[in-house]
């Protein structure tokens, strides 16, 4: 009788490395944004989610707690959109407030509620949940490393992301740009003041809201095109990376970035008849990218 096929063991790729320096970089430069002029940690929080997510789409290696900490990332990125664009149509309440008014269950809050301080909104507490699961799946998709990697490669990685955010702090200070448009100012580098535009991470979604017409049919796609990252725990990276094909899942994630980036740039134009024709089509490569090329490219012959 044969034996039982073993487990796959779970890899560590080294393109989480890189991914861990940038995210270190990104906290740095978010606690020295804050330090110096009171910043919150919003900007960093999402700049954070972005890059970790580009990385986790095209490593893979979505096995046991990396799956379950990923599907949550994702539902606690959908709820941190959901009330970012609520904010634009009511004022932000305080989470309290939000408790105490829930249907059914809200009268038996209401002590709780009544506890809660008038300066915790629900903003904030959504904003805290995305970076609980940010640093929950980070410290999953970074667990056999914790085994693996030597205090040496610990203090180097470390080391190169407070560098990073160094440099960047050096340049922005030698060019005298104003700290509001430093990585983790008051919005980032990408924005625009407030009154114009939503804020920098949001700018994709609003690209995909004003090319699509209608309303309910604009609010349908964009929760669909953030819900598709979900669907990452099935594609199988890990394999799409290995064999002469690495190229092909190399350039439809370069692909997919590209489009993230043009999105965020169109959401910052006036809606022209030429910028919803662009934004449509940049909605057609989104979707394409996460229903029709992974599963594509895993039937493609090396």
């Amino acid at each position: 009788m044969s034996a039982p096929p073993a487990t796959r063991p779970l890899r560590h790729p080294r393109s989480l490395d890189a991914s861990l320096v940038l995210l270190v970089a990104i906290a740095v430069d978010g606690v020295i944004a804050w330090l110096a002029a009171d910043v919150g940690p919003t900007t960093s929080i999402h700049l954070a989610f972005v890059v970790h997510a580009a990385f986790t789409i095209y490593v893979g290696e979505l096995y046991k707690l990396r799956r379950v900490t990923w599907l949550v990332l994702i539902a606690a990125y959908l709820m941190s959109l959901a009330v970012v664009f609520q904010a634009y149509t009511t004022p932000t309440e305080p989470f309290g407030a939000w408790l105490a008014a829930l249907p059914v269950i809200g009268p038996a809050l209401e002590p709780l509620s009544g506890a809660i301080p008038e300066s915790v909104t629900l903003f904030g507490v959504v904003t805290a949940l995305l970076g609980s699961a940010l640093l929950a799946n980070v410290m999953a998709m970074q667990a056999v490393a914790w085994r693996t990697r030597s205090l040496g490669a610990w203090v180097a990685l470390v080391a190169g992301g407070i560098a990073i955010a160094g440099i960047v702090h050096l340049v922005v200070s030698r060019l005298a740009i104003p700290a509001d448009d430093a990585l983790s100012g008051a919005g980032g580098a990408m924005l625009t003041p407030a009154t114009i535009v939503p804020e920098w991470y949001v700018l994709h979604v609003y690209a995909m809201l004003r090319a699509v017409p209608g309303k309910l049919a604009g609010v349908i796609i964009i929760f669909l095109a953030i819900a598709l990252p979900l669907l990452a725990v099935w594609y199988r990276a890990e394999r799409m990376r290995a064999g002469r094909g690495r190229w092909r899942w190399r350039l439809a994630c370069l692909g997919l970035a590209a489009v993230w980036g043009l999105l965020t740039w169109q959401g910052m134009q006036m809606p022209d008849d030429g910028v919803i024709a662009v934004s449509r089509a940049l909605i057609f490569c989104w979707f394409a990218f996460f229903l029709v090329v992974p599963f594509a490219l895993r039937r493609a012959k090396p």
